[in-house]
């Protein structure tokens, strides 16, 4: 048994660069037999971590196996395989492929959550359309002695608030939330997720989710919850009026020092920068829909906001933008200065930050610095 992981990107990276670019404690070991595949060991005790192939052109893919959901741009693949899925080299694997895909500017596929389709089943599928567009949200919090309870925070504001947010089925584990409960998937994030991340499958208009491992030996001291949906769920009435609470009592919850809700026409991205080393890249580039900020952000953005829209709320500051949905690249004048955003200045990988933000509070920009 093993567990399967798939990389899809723009460009083809070899596998020795992308790990030096990546500075971990990695190394490569490549296959005598077949130059396309190379074992991949931890530097300092030689230990087997996990295998990888590629990269391949896609179109050269036997048969008609293609992912339904993957952009025609992303022209490469690499397979990442765990025997016997043990941990932790499955969190090694899974944050190598993040990274991974952040190079070749693609995305990463978990294989068990996410499976392959015929293209032929296509029309099938019940897919959102991409003018639809879709809902991402994140939370970002410091990774502190509360960072375990990161997953039991979000089912219980989700239960409580916005039960479509909820996951239909998890990994690892290959946990179902109708048959665990909440209590099931708290379980698996504290006893399984020290090193590797919790992945969400939705229904019903929760697409995915992502909850950050709650330590982390190679990148940043903070943790990301991310969840998307289609966008069509903002028409709903009963969405559109319990979102606001559900945003908000979780950034409370999580003690998030940023979160924020942006509409868009991406599956795959955000206006927030990818930081380059794990360090915290700043503000998203445009203004979201909805911000949270912790009390030393907001005390810096606060003379850039339009002050009818902000609200005090104790353990933070929250601002909306009265945006359209469909509309997210309206608004930009109502955000703040670029100072307070990464700069991006690779055009062949226009998603990452080559700098962080010049402006932000002092106990965020040491986040990662000392990776």
């Amino acid at each position: 048994m093993s567990y399967d992981i798939e990389v899809y990107g723009e460009t083809a990276l070899p596998v020795d660069q992308a790990l030096a670019l990546m500075a971990g404690k990695l190394i490569e070991r490549k296959n005598s037999a077949d130059e396309d595949v190379s074992t991949i060991a931890h530097q300092e005790s030689g230990e087997y971590c996990f295998t990888i192939e590629g990269p391949y052109d896609v179109d050269d893919d036997a048969g008609d196996m293609r992912e339904v959901d993957i952009p025609k741009s992303l022209k490469y693949r690499y397979s990442i395989l765990v025997e016997g899925t043990q941990e932790p080299h499955v969190g090694h694997a899974l944050r190598f492929g993040e990274q991974l895909a952040l190079l070749v500017a693609g995305r990463i596929v978990d294989l068990q959550v996410e499976s392959s389709v015929l293209v032929g089943e296509a029309a099938e599928q019940e897919e959102p359309k991409p003018e639809d567009g879709f809902l991402h949200v994140r939370w970002h919090r410091r990774l502190d002695l509360d960072s375990r309870s990161f997953a039991a925070h979000y089912i219980e504001s989700a239960s409580r608030l916005l039960p479509v947010a909820l996951p239909f089925t998890y990994e690892p584990n290959r946990g179902k939330f109708s048959r665990d409960g909440g209590e099931g998937v708290d379980r698996v994030y504290r006893e399984m997720c020290e090193t590797r991340p919790l992945r969400i499958s939705g229904r019903k208009g929760l697409v995915s989710g992502v909850v950050d491992s709650w330590t982390d030996e190679y990148l940043a001291n903070f943790q990301v919850l991310e969840l998307k949906f289609e966008a069509t769920l903002l028409a709903k009435k009963s969405f559109a009026s319990n979102f606001e609470a559900f945003f908000i009592e979780l950034a409370e919850r999580s003690n998030s020092f940023f979160a924020f809700a942006e509409i868009n026409q991406s599956r795959y991205f955000t206006s927030i920068a990818d930081s380059q080393w794990g360090e915290w890249p700043g503000l998203p580039s445009k203004a979201p829909w909805m911000s949270w900020f912790s009390p030393d952000y907001a005390e810096l953005v606060r003379p850039h906001l339009v002050a009818e829209r902000v609200r005090d709320l104790g353990k933070g500051t929250f601002y909306d933008v009265p945006l359209p949905p469909h509309r997210a690249d309206r608004g930009v004048e109502d955000w703040v200065p670029r100072e307070f955003m990464a700069k991006q200045d690779d055009p062949a990988q226009p998603q990452r930050s080559t700098a962080a933000a010049l402006t932000m509070p002092d106990a965020i920009r040491s986040l990662g610095q000392d990776q």
